[in-house]
């Protein structure tokens, strides 16, 4: 499927004439200052971590000047002559990347083993690092290098695309070939985050995929190629005419996955209320979700009985719940699921009906459903920084809650002791058991009751 969709992408935009992923050509000869691209000044972005990234397409790789041969060619810098150290510097040499981050000198570089960097060949290049703390450097999505900074702790915060800084006496060590893709982060990407996004443009109308990004150059626009893309407003200057080069044929355009519901249910619950649940396959771009109930089976006259619930928009299958206590016993209703996008654009999923009993103890109530042990419901779901964990007994049990993260830890548990059988509620206030705010991420409940255990996930979105 997802195949599929990048086909009808590529279908689209070539049918629109839209021209992506073009490069920055930073022609030589190696002497002299050459071109590059200055960027706008990213000290208020960047504090103690960064990540870069870009895709190169060399086109000399040795045989020229004598910085080149001590050093390399540089795919990016954020060098100056005012500032001691080198912060970053990136250069390419033979078939291997050379690193310099939070050095104090220039010959105190780190290199590749094996990267196998080509000319005329495309590669993708990714330096993770921390102050005072560890680098690591990625080739084609591969963990090529890694090693520990040597303290220096300076930032030159204009980053120098294809040169160690716009103005150097002799040479500024330029690259000689393309430069496309350039991605800058105020994070640590993990391995995996590089490997699944380097392949794609990024998404610029999509707030999550741009989170922790601080500039973005992708080179698309002739008319304004040094355009900072992640809103920071980061804009470059050209040195010496840079103009574009050929097609990289590597970066696709981002690939906008709809919004696939699986799944639309709503149950009536014993204590009287209705739980809706939902199931996504897929989301990109989507800003969040709206309930909606009537006793009507017409939309127009349903009314909105939800906050927005936020979207997760994962490419993999998310599930959602929501608990609608503002019911009528007796009443049979109808309700409807509305998504709306980053842009604004909304769509309705539904209705779906459900009969909510009276269980009150008149002559009038129905005969009572058997109490059904589990979770029942996690509200808010995402939430930040407190949910409420509803969940019922069949019998009077030992009862303990347990939460975990994704790496199997236990961050914080609930002895709630002995509990009769019917529904009872625990609230998580999002601190471990340290008394430590827990950050963004998947957190998996686990209700155990006696002999008995259930398990249901939360997430928390900060």
């Amino acid at each position: 499927m997802k195949q599929l969709i990048v086909i009808i992408s590529l279908l689209i935009f070539c049918s629109l004439s839209v021209v992506y992923a073009q490069s920055l050509s930073l022609a030589g000869p190696a002497t002299g200052d050459q071109d590059c691209m200055s960027t706008g000044d990213l000290s208020s972005q960047i504090i103690n971590t960064y990540t870069t990234e870009a895709w190169i397409y060399p086109t000399e790789l040795t045989g020229a000047g004598t910085d080149q041969t001590s050093y390399g060619y540089t795919v990016m810098a954020s060098s100056f002559a005012q500032a001691s150290g080198y912060p970053l510097w990136i250069t390419v040499r033979d078939s291997e990347v050379r690193v310099w981050t939070f050095e104090s000198t220039a010959t105190s570089f780190h290199a590749t083993t094996g990267a196998g960097i080509a000319i005329n060949t495309w590669s993708h290049i990714a330096v993770s690092t921390t102050k005072g703390g560890t680098t690591t450097v990625y080739v084609n999505g591969v963990n090529k290098l890694t090693y520990t900074n040597d303290g220096e702790t300076n930032w030159s915060t204009i980053l120098t695309i294809g040169a160690l800084r716009p103005v150097r006496p002799t040479s500024n060590i330029p690259f000689i070939g393309m430069i496309d893709e350039v991605r800058v982060w105020n994070d640590i990407r993990t391995q995996e985050e590089i490997q699944d996004n380097m392949y794609n443009e990024i998404d610029i109308s999509d707030v999550n995929a741009k989170q922790g990004l601080v500039g973005y150059w992708s080179f698309n626009d002739e008319t304004d190629p040094t355009e900072d893309l992640s809103d920071n407003n980061n804009n470059g200057d050209l040195i010496q005419g840079a103009v574009f080069g050929i097609q990289n044929p590597n970066v696709e355009p981002p690939v906008i996955l709809p919004v696939e519901l699986s799944l639309f249910a709503a149950m009536a619950t014993n204590d009287g209320y209705v739980g809706l649940r939902w199931i996504t396959q897929s989301e990109t771009n989507v800003a969040g979700y709206y309930v909606y109930r009537s006793i009507e089976s017409d939309i127009a006259t349903a009314m909105r009985v939800s906050p927005l619930i936020p979207a997760q928009n994962q490419s993999t299958e998310t599930e959602y719940y929501f608990v609608d206590e503002e019911v009528m016993p007796n009443t049979e209703y109808n309700f409807w699921l509305q998504n709306i996008d980053i842009s604004g654009n909304i769509d309705f999923h539904g209705p779906v009906s459900v009969f909510v009993n009276d269980y009150d103890d008149s002559d009038n109530t129905p005969e009572t459903q058997p109490l059904i042990a589990g979770i029942q419901s996690i509200y808010p779901n995402p939430f930040n920084p407190t949910t409420t964990i509803s969940y019922q007994l069949s019998n009077d049990s030992d009862v303990q809650i347990l939460i975990f993260n994704t790496l199997g830890k236990l961050v914080r548990s609930f002895n709630e002791g002995h509990k009769a059988k019917g529904t009872s509620k625990v609230t998580w206030d999002g601190f471990d058991a340290s008394g430590n705010a827990c950050s963004s991420g998947i957190y998996f409940i686990q209700l155990i009751a006696d002999n008995d255990s259930y398990m249901s996930k939360a997430v928390m979105m900060k």
